[in-house]
């Protein structure tokens, strides 16, 4: 029986890598969409600013399929197989839904959405800015709307889209020791978090 896969989705901010951590907290392997993107841009000397990213990843899921950059985790899945100390492989970075529709036909993977208010993401962005964040509100309610899927190619980022493909929604609005509750009652309760599929299945 193949290991279990989890993909984490959400928008900037929203707290989807801290639920990657945890899971790798977990035993899990952890894959990410954008290292892999700026191993290819640096292999093929493109820049990786974030504009020069978003544009080369348009560009491959344009050439290559919507899931070229999610085709690697076929392969770390396998490879973990026979690794005891792997739970399973936990998948972060994905802003297509055709590379959602590809962990879940050949992965077999569990969505997982951490939903955070806007006003609050961008509180978040202001306290603790980070490379490549915006610097203002006005950007980041333009990188949003990008990240919406908003005047955006069938091959460029739609994090709205892979929402609605999401199996199980996690609102992350509180504190950490919050959000870190909502994903140990996914393993370990025995309820719903805000989602339409039980621990037991998890």
């Amino acid at each position: 029986m193949a290991k279990p896969v989890k993909a984490v989705v959400g928008y900037s901010r929203s707290g989807k890598t801290h639920v990657a951590d945890m899971l790798r907290d977990r035993g899990y392997r952890y894959y990410a969409g954008r290292d892999y993107l700026v191993e290819l841009a640096k292999q093929n000397e493109r820049g990786t600013g974030r504009d020069e990213l978003v544009e080369y990843a348009n560009q491959l899921r344009a050439d290559e399929g919507a899931d070229y950059l999610m085709r690697p985790t076929k392969d770390i899945l396998r490879s973990i197989e026979a690794d005891p100390e792997a739970a399973g492989l936990v998948v972060d970075s994905i802003r297509n839904p055709g590379e959602i529709e590809f962990l879940k036909r050949e992965l077999g993977a569990v969505v997982i959405f951490v939903d955070s208010d806007d006003e609050l993401r961008w509180e978040r962005t202001k306290a603790n800015p980070k490379e490549r964040d915006p610097e203002n509100r006005y950007e980041f309610i333009g990188l949003t709307a990008i990240d919406k899927g908003i005047g955006q190619p069938i091959t460029g980022q739609n994090i709205a889209g892979c929402v609605e493909l999401a199996d199980i929604t996690i609102t992350n609005n509180g504190t950490f020791d919050e959000l870190r509750d909502q994903v140990n009652e996914l393993f370990e309760g025995p309820g719903l978090v805000e989602g339409r599929r039980s621990p037991e299945s998890f």
